[in-house]
């Protein structure tokens, strides 16, 4: 029987997945605990997706790189697993908003609402702009693509650090040539 190789966008996706459902689960208990304890569930997040791109970049370059991975695979694959997790995050929060519970965005619009009256106090007209722009985003759809992007920016951040840490050359190796067998 045939092995499969591993890929790294197999095990971008992987670790992606992984990510994407614990992220998930963390949004559905953010819901119900509030706005309270929403900045604390993001911190906890963000911690989330910085381990797996850690553990998934890792992983790549101990078994399938033979403990040696240069500073931009190991970005590209931390990328690729936050934007996998994004996919996913969004995928099912928008199925989550659309068909389940989508007073989630009901009250999201009612604290932007709160927070734009506090910015502009005196002026109704920039209130009311705000407002306007605001209510684009007042749709599963929307707010799906904006899990993605976000968790791919701020898994491009994370994957900036981790991948110090992350990289191994190895001595001998010449960094072009080591990228272009990486990603054959």
């Amino acid at each position: 029987m045939e092995e499969k190789k591993i890929t790294l966008s197999l095990n971008s996706m992987n670790y992606g997945g992984m990510a994407g459902t614990i992220l998930f689960l963390l949004f559905i208990v953010g819901g119900f605990l509030g706005k309270e304890l929403s900045s604390l569930i993001s911190v906890v997040g963000y911690i989330v997706l910085g381990i797996t791109i850690f553990v998934g970049s890792s992983k790549y370059r101990d078994q399938v790189l033979n403990g040696s991975i240069s500073y931009g695979t190991s970005f590209y694959s931390g990328v690729l697993i936050s934007f996998f997790a994004g996919v996913l995050i969004a995928f099912a929060a928008f199925l989550y908003l659309k068909f389940v519970d989508s007073s989630i965005l009901d009250s999201l619009m009612l604290e932007i609402e709160e927070n734009i009256m506090k910015e502009y106090p005196d002026d109704d007209a920039k209130a009311e702009k705000a407002m306007e722009m605001m209510k684009v985003i007042n749709n599963p759809l929307a707010f799906a693509l904006i899990f993605v992007l976000s968790y791919t920016f701020w898994g491009a951040v994370l994957s900036l650090i981790i991948s110090g840490f992350v990289k191994r050359n190895t001595p001998s190796s010449n960094s072009f040539d080591n990228f272009i067998q990486q990603n054959q």
